[in-house]
């Protein structure tokens, strides 16, 4: 899977590590957030499929902080289209998945190193859409293939979520 790099004894803000989560897929930052938070993977895990619970994903069951294929770890785009719409009401989530790059302030050896944002719709300047594309997140795996959550903005302010979940290819994903 795809990582921030990190190594064991790295020392990085949350405020980075959910950088490196959202912009770079970092699945080694989602574990070091599963077990600052958590106290462990299982910890964390318990404490996603309780929030999934609440929200009334019905057809989500998470196995793993990052996402990464296991036989119990699976939603619907529908879910996931929800779980969105939950995370893009928080500031400090919008404003992560909205942004094509991040330099790491913390200090140490990630100061300065800049993430990108894998979610190449950000970039679309195309001036013929009355909407303008506002973050959320990209994935894949071999079980789920290519995936894409985007949260768009038209001109007359409403929101709208695209859940897309099984493409073959990039090209497939962002056509």
């Amino acid at each position: 899977g795809s990582s921030m790099g990190l190594l064991a004894g790295d020392k990085v803000t949350l405020h980075d590590l959910l950088y490196g989560l959202m912009l770079a897929s970092g699945n080694d930052g989602a574990n070091v957030i599963a077990f600052t938070l958590g106290g462990s993977l299982e910890g964390f895990v318990k404490m996603m499929n309780q929030k999934a619970e609440e929200m009334g994903l019905q057809n989500t069951s998470f196995a793993t902080p990052s996402g990464l294929d296991d036989e119990n770890h699976y939603s619907t785009a529908y879910d996931m289209a929800l779980l969105s719409r939950y995370a893009m009401s928080y500031s400090p989530i919008r404003n992560i998945v909205s942004r094509e790059t991040y330099k790491i302030s913390a200090s140490g050896k990630y100061k300065g190193t800049t993430l990108k944002n894998t979610n190449k719709l950000l970039a679309n300047e195309d001036s013929t859409n009355s909407y303008t594309i506002i973050g959320t997140k990209t994935g894949s795996t071999r079980a789920a293939g290519k995936c894409l959550i985007a949260t768009a903005i038209d001109d007359a302010g409403h929101e709208v979520i695209c859940a897309y979940f099984g493409a073959t290819s990039s090209t497939n994903l962002y056509q």
